[in-house]
């Protein structure tokens, strides 16, 4: 597909793969694997590795592409050859991944500002449900990782025009709920209860394990803040995201769907000076910060 220019002729656009010196295709394996921003832990971001962190300056780093692989979760339900034409994709378009939250862009020339009257008035103290100390311990993580990728800032009190509760939605896909093998198990056990051939061809189900040493990973949130006062005064833009029933019946009838979690895809768009005051929240033991 070609693009025209501003004098009229065209110009193939440049290619997006990587390039040979970079990424060997054929010597991306299963034990050597390699702006959505991946979850790299925090020992990995204090570990001498910093090399990784190559998005901005050179994406297509070896060492980055690896660890990417790494932290992309294929399906077990693909062949070999599906799974490599996968990983070679995403080695592919490598530059539409972080490794870390400092390492996504502005998009050039945009500043986000909301018409706020000048009359409006808001909550100024807002009553901040208690976290318990998991939850605690997630928002001081967070807020010093939003700290160093500069999409927050300290505010002064007296600065602050509007506090935004904070709330900590659990992520659905990390809770403790039945796996994918479980969730096959009982399609098959129902279908059996009433007469039908089982859907999926699995062995049989092993019995429960009363192993209850296994360690309990972590529990992880979203950090979302309710501007609804904000909301109620203004003009929300509008997104140009087209129709999504007649986008939800294009993807009906594939036998492969590929979800994204856009809960870690990021457009990074400067805030206005004006409007900081007014997006801010309040944590507990640290005080206020705006988003910039």
């Amino acid at each position: 597909m070609e693009s025209e220019d501003l004098n009229g002729g065209s110009e193939q656009p440049p290619s997006r793969g990587v390039p040979n010196h970079l990424v060997d295709h054929n010597e991306i394996t299963p034990a050597n694997t390699p702006c959505l921003v991946l979850p790299v832990t925090e020992a990995m971001e204090t570990s001498p590795e910093d090399a990784i962190y190559t998005h901005q300056t050179e994406p297509f780093l070896p060492a980055h592409v690896v660890k990417i692989l790494e932290l992309v979760e294929i399906g077990k339900d693909v062949t070999d050859a599906q799974c490599q034409e996968v990983k070679c994709l995403i080695a592919e378009y490598a530059d539409c991944f972080a490794l870390s939250l400092s390492e996504v862009n502005l998009v050039p020339g945009t500043v986000h500002k909301l018409d706020i009257p000048e009359s409006a008035t808001f909550h100024m103290k807002i009553p901040q449900r208690s976290f318990n100390p998991d939850e605690r311990t997630f928002m001081a993580v967070k807020v010093q990782e939003m700290l160093k990728g500069g999409i927050i800032r300290p505010m002064h009190p007296g600065e602050v025009h509007c506090v935004a509760p904070s709330v900590l939605a659990q992520k659905v896909h990390e809770n403790t709920g039945l796996s994918l093998d479980e969730l096959k198990h009982k399609v098959n056990d129902e279908c059996i209860n009433y007469g039908l051939p089982a859907v999926f061809d699995l062995p049989p189900c092993p019995p429960p394990s009363n192993d209850y040493s296994a360690p309990i990973p972590p529990k992880k949130w979203h950090l979302c803040q309710d501007f609804s006062e904000i909301n109620k005064v203004t003009t929300i833009a509008l997104v140009p995201q087209g129709d999504i029933h007649a986008k939800q019946l294009r993807l009906s009838g594939h036998r492969y769907l590929h979800v994204f979690n856009f809960a870690a895809g990021f457009y990074g768009v400067a805030i206005h000076p004006d409007l900081q005051p007014y997006i801010t929240f309040y944590v507990e033991g640290l005080g206020y910060f705006a988003y910039e």
